[in-house]
């Protein structure tokens, strides 16, 4: 018998001293109820996902409604046409404070960097030695990881989009930086002859004085101090969702306008940018209150 669809629904106490299923009404374990509130059938868990889609969707279109409305004295002052159709996507917003770096934070990063470049040299000295071009080696990446898997003329929109959000996926770097054996292989093939130590320092020099707490020690206030070039392949490559919203819309704009905000966590929009593709139209942060995300709503 499949729990929670051959018995009838009950939404009482559990005989099991846990919960019921917010589904189906089955019982459920206390551990069940800590994951979610949900019962294993694949049904409920089905509906589950397929509310919180729905509630992700929702909570997207608020946002964007937010910032249509933020946004339209904006729109006026920079000529942007309202017969037609222009760009409007939301991106997350980074809340962390700007602070100075933890001498602790480089200390982790340095003994971990240090160990990855090692192992990286000694790889690309053993590639050497048996003749093998390190540009062709499939541990080195090629040229096009510098870039987003995007369409080439939306790059400088994708790019303001970062700089809206300021870099919500970029703390996840935390004291690594995605740094890997592959990003120091690309490195080594850029740079041929230098030894690990110059390797080290190198890096080492990119490290901002202040960076954003709890984030990856190379996000500094102008976003990431390192260049592309010696980034993670990740870092180059990676789009978030709202990026990726981002540029269905350009695809769909009649315009080259684009209106970029982004949003806390409790759906509060923080920040309004328009950007025409080369440049910056406007950007400011917005003073949002407690009920901005209902009001706007209504």
């Amino acid at each position: 018998m499949e729990r929670g669809h051959d018995i009838a629904p009950s939404f009482g106490p559990s005989p099991f001293g846990g919960g019921r299923c917010s589904v189906c009404g089955a019982p459920i374990s206390r551990n069940e109820v800590a994951r979610g509130g949900i019962c294993a059938s694949p049904d409920c868990l089905r509906t589950k996902a397929m509310r919180e889609i729905q509630e992700e969707n929702e909570r997207r279109r608020m946002l964007c409604r937010t910032l249509s409305a933020e946004s339209t004295p904006d729109r006026a002052e920079a000529g942007i046409d309202e017969e037609r159709r222009f760009a409007l996507a939301v991106m997350p917003a980074l809340e962390h404070a700007l602070v100075p770096q933890d001498p602790e934070r480089v200390k982790t990063f340095t003994e971990r960097i240090r160990g990855v470049i090692l192992q990286a040299v000694a790889g690309a000295a053993r590639d050497a030695e048996a003749g093998e071009d390190a540009e062709a080696n499939p541990d080195t990446p090629p040229d096009e990881w510098l870039q987003p898997d995007s369409d080439p003329e939306f790059h400088s929109y994708l790019l303001a989009g970062c700089a809206t959000c300021r870099g919500y996926c970029c703390e996840t770097g935390k004291t690594h930086a995605y740094l890997d054996d592959k990003a120091i292989r690309r490195y080594i093939a850029q740079f041929p002859g230098r030894d690990s130590a110059e390797i080290l320092q190198d890096y080492l020099s990119y490290l901002p004085e202040e960076s954003y707490e709890d984030c990856c020690v190379f996000q500094g206030p102008m976003g990431c101090t390192l260049p592309r070039t010696k980034r993670a392949h990740i870092c180059n490559s990676y789009l978030c969702r709202s990026l990726i919203e981002l540029q269905e819309r350009l695809e769909e704009a009649e315009q080259p306008a684009a209106v970029i905000g982004s949003a806390d966590k409790a759906n509060r929009l923080v920040r309004l940018t328009l950007f025409d593709g080369e440049r910056e139209l406007s950007q400011r942060d917005v003073a949002s209150g407690p009920d901005q995300a209902s009001e706007s709503t209504t």
